[in-house]
C-alpha cells in the first residue's frame, strides 16, 4: 500500500511538472502595447515612476543646481536630459562630463579651459565645458570620483559663479545650472573624509534619486516590451514575443545593475531567439543568481504557479514598495538616540526592528545599508544599520557582495523559511 501511494505522489508530481514545462513555453498574455514612448526615454508607468517624472517637473522650473543619485544602470543621465527639456534652459546646450573617466589635469582643462600659451601645446584658447554650457545645463557625471584638486575648483566656481581658466589672471562669471550624477552616498563619503562636505551641500540643492528596477518590477513587461522592440527594429528584425517563463525569469531576478542589465540581457537574448518567441532558456542572467531565487516543487510536494490565475502576476513577483520622497532638501545625517552598541554576541538575535522588517528585505532579494535605513526610517543611524545587517549576515541569512558604496547585502534561500 505505502509503495503504491509513493508511485501515485510521483506520477501526480511528473504530470504537475509537465503542466507546468508546457505552461511556462506558451506565450505570456496581456503584454502592454507601446503606444505613447516618452521623449525623455524614462519608460514605466509604477508609483516609483510616476514620483521620478513629478520630481523632475518640480525642479525643472528652477535655476537651484541638482544632485541626481541612484545606483548604475538607473537612468542619471536620462533623468538629467529630461530636467534640462523640462526647464527654460532647453534651448541651451546640454553637455555631459564624465568626471570619472578623465585625470585630474584634463578634467580640469575639459571643465575650466584655458588661454593661448598656458602650457607648451595650448596654441588655440579653450574655453571649457562651464563656458560652451552657457545658457543651458552642464552634467557632471561620476561626481564621486573627481580628484581633490577637481573638487576644490568646483566648490569655487559653484559659491562665486565664476571660473579662472588656466593660465588666466581674471575670472570670467558663468551662468550655466550644474547638475551633478553619482552611484555613491556622498554624504557618507564625506563623513569618510573622500568627499568635500562642503561641495556636496553646494551641489544637494535639489536632490533626485533615480529608482533602482527591483523597487518598480511591476514595469518589467514594458521595458521588456520596449527593450526587445527597439533592438529588433535596429537588427531588422520582427519583434518577439516573451513566454510566460521568460518572464517569469525576468520577475524573479533582483537585477544588480537595474535597466541597463535588462536591456542588455534581453538584447542577447534575442539573439538567441527562434521563431519569434523567447523562452526561459534564452535569458542569461548574471552570476549573483541565487539557486533559491527561483521556486522548484520538492519531493512528494505539489505546487502550482500562480501566474496561471492571472498572468499579469507572475509567480514570485516582488512586492513593490514606495520610494521615499525623491524631491527633498540637502539631508542632514541624524543620530538614533540610544543606538544598539555593537557588541559581538555568541549567538547573535533579531532585534525588535530586524523582525519587522526582515520580511521586507526576503521580498526586495538584497539591499544595501542606505535602502535599510530609509526602510527602518530616519531615526537610525548609519552604525546602527550596519550592526543590524552584521547580524544578519552572522546568522547566515544575507550575505555581502561588493565594496564600498556599491556594497549589497543578498538575500540567501535560509532567510526565506526563516521565523524569528
Amino acid at each position: 500500500l505505502l509503495h503504491r501511494l509513493r508511485r501515485s505522489e510521483e506520477e501526480q508530481l511528473n504530470q504537475q511538472l509537465m503542466q507546468d514545462a508546457r505552461w511556462a513555453r506558451e506565450p505570456a498574455e496581456n503584454m502592454p502595447e507601446l503606444d505613447d514612448i516618452p521623449e525623455n526615454g524614462l519608460v514605466g508607468t509604477s508609483a516609483a515612476m510616476q514620483d521620478l517624472r513629478a520630481n523632475i517637473l518640480k525642479a525643472a522650473p528652477t535655476m537651484a543646481d541638482v544632485l541626481v543619485i541612484g545606483e548604475t544602470g538607473t537612468g542619471k543621465e536620462l533623468v538629467s536630459a529630461a530636467i534640462h527639456q523640462a526647464s527654460p534652459r532647453a534651448n541651451g546646450p546640454f553637455i555631459t562630463i564624465n568626471c570619472g573617466a578623465l585625470d585630474e589635469n584634463l578634467l580640469m582643462d575639459t571643465l575650466f579651459g584655458h588661454v593661448k600659451g598656458a602650457f607648451t601645446e595650448a596654441r588655440q584658447p579653450r574655453k571649457g565645458a562651464f563656458l560652451t554650457a552657457e545658457g543651458g545645463t552642464l552634467m557632471l557625471d561620476e561626481i564621486g570620483n573627481a580628484a581633490p584638486k577637481v573638487q576644490q575648483a568646483l566648490l569655487r566656481a559653484l559659491s562665486t559663479r565664476m571660473i579662472r581658466p588656466l593660465g588666466s589672471d581674471e575670472d570670467v562669471p558663468f551662468d550655466t545650472r550644474i547638475i551633478a550624477a553619482t552611484n555613491a552616498e556622498l554624504l557618507q563619503d564625506a563623513q569618510e573624509g573622500s568627499f568635500r562636505e562642503d561641495l556636496y551641500y553646494r551641489l544637494a540643492v535639489i536632490t533626485i534619486r533615480t529608482p533602482p528596477l527591483r523597487r518598480r518590477k511591476s514595469d518589467l513587461p514594458l521595458l521588456a516590451v520596449f527593450f526587445l522592440t527597439r533592438a529588433a527594429e535596429s537588427q531588422g528584425l520582427p519583434t518577439p514575443r516573451l513566454s510566460r517563463g521568460a518572464l517569469r525569469k525576468l520577475q524573479e531576478y533582483h537585477w544588480p545593475g537595474n535597466v541597463r542589465e535588462l536591456q542588455n540581457c534581453l538584447t542577447r537574448a534575442l539573439a538567441f531567439c527562434e521563431n519569434g518567441l523567447i523562452f526561459a532558456e534564452n535569458i542569461q542572467l548574471g552570476p549573483d543568481t541565487l539557486p533559491g531565487d527561483i521556486a522548484r516543487p520538492e519531493r512528494g510536494k505539489l505546487s502550482c504557479p500562480p501566474a496561471r490565475a492571472d498572468s499579469r502576476q507572475p509567480h514570485g513577483e516582488a512586492v513593490e514598495t514606495a520610494e521615499p520622497s525623491a524631491v527633498q532638501p540637502a539631508p542632514a545625517e541624524s543620530e538614533e538616540q540610544g543606538a544598539t552598541p555593537v557588541v559581538e554576541d555568541a549567538q547573535p538575535r533579531l532585534n525588535a526592528r530586524l523582525a519587522r522588517l526582515l520580511p521586507q528585505i526576503v521580498e526586495l532579494g538584497s539591499i544595501s545599508r542606505q535602502e535599510y535605513q530609509d526602510m527602518a526610517g530616519k531615526d537610525i543611524s548609519m552604525r546602527t544599520a550596519q550592526y543590524d545587517l552584521q547580524i544578519l549576515v552572522r546568522l547566515g541569512l544575507v550575505r555581502k557582495e561588493g565594496r564600498g558604496p556599491a556594497q549589497r547585502y543578498i538575500v540567501l534561500p535560509a532567510a526565506r523559511g526563516f521565523r524569528a
